[in-house]
């Protein structure tokens, strides 16, 4: 569903001077771009009156500096992309606020988030939670192929599936990647890629593996923690 996206308002009503200097000092005398990066409160400023004054040489100097500025936060790249329309950093942010602790959230952070934006990311981190939870405690049902015929044989791969996916005494299951939270949803799929089942017809692990990827008509159980994460950055957009 579309929606409108609302953006904060140019809220000062005087402009500090040292900030206008920043503006002057780039309109008047940058006439290149150079490697070093200028100072975080110096490209916060210009991109905060070039946003005022709608000087768009301005905006893109800032924006391409800060794109990744090792200075500028997650939290503040968010805020600065809500309040100056820099729409791409608003998945940027988010996606690098949920690859963090929600305990790493400082009160600065919650105040430049905002309550809604804040109460969005607590709650998506509970949800991709809780998905991994339930994944790494069900073992995905094991496909088989044709010539797994005997009901035997079938027990067999079942069992050193599930074996294999909860871990066995010093291996690490697939179950210690789901309950790693700086995995990310993609790259599981490179650890599946890598997942070996030992007593196990290859064949069928094969089939299983491919079965928790996408289809034309169905999205991969695994890939639902990135669904769960663009529909709370797309809840960001409509709503702030």
């Amino acid at each position: 569903m579309a929606c409108q996206m609302k953006r904060r308002s140019f809220s000062r009503t005087t402009v500090d001077s040292g900030d206008l200097d920043h503006l002057f000092q780039f309109v008047f005398t940058i006439t290149t771009w150079t490697l070093e990066k200028p100072p975080l409160e110096k490209l916060v400023a210009i991109l905060r009156l070039s946003h005022f004054f709608d000087i768009e040489s301005g905006t893109a100097y800032a924006v391409h500096y800060l794109s990744d500025h090792p200075v500028l936060t997650a939290p503040m790249r968010l805020f600065l992309a809500l309040t100056y329309d820099v729409d791409p950093w608003v998945t940027i942010a988010f996606q690098d606020l949920m690859k963090k602790s929600i305990l790493d959230i400082t009160e600065n952070d919650e105040q430049l988030l905002g309550r809604f934006v804040y109460r969005l990311l607590v709650r998506s981190h509970a949800e991709v939670a809780q998905h991994r939870s339930n994944l790494a405690f069900c073992a995905p049902v094991v496909i088989h192929v044709a010539h797994c015929a005997s009901q035997y044989q079938r027990k067999r791969c079942v069992q050193f599936w599930e074996d294999a996916w909860f871990g066995r005494k010093e291996t690490p299951g697939m179950v210690t990647a789901l309950l790693d939270q700086g995995i990310p949803g993609a790259a599981l799929y490179s650890v599946l890629d890598k997942f070996q089942v030992s007593g196990m017809f290859d064949d069928c692990r094969l089939l299983t593996l491919i079965s928790l990827r996408d289809t034309d008509t169905k999205i991969s159980s695994i890939k639902k923690e990135d669904v769960l994460i663009a529909e709370a950055i797309k809840k960001i957009s409509c709503s702030m």
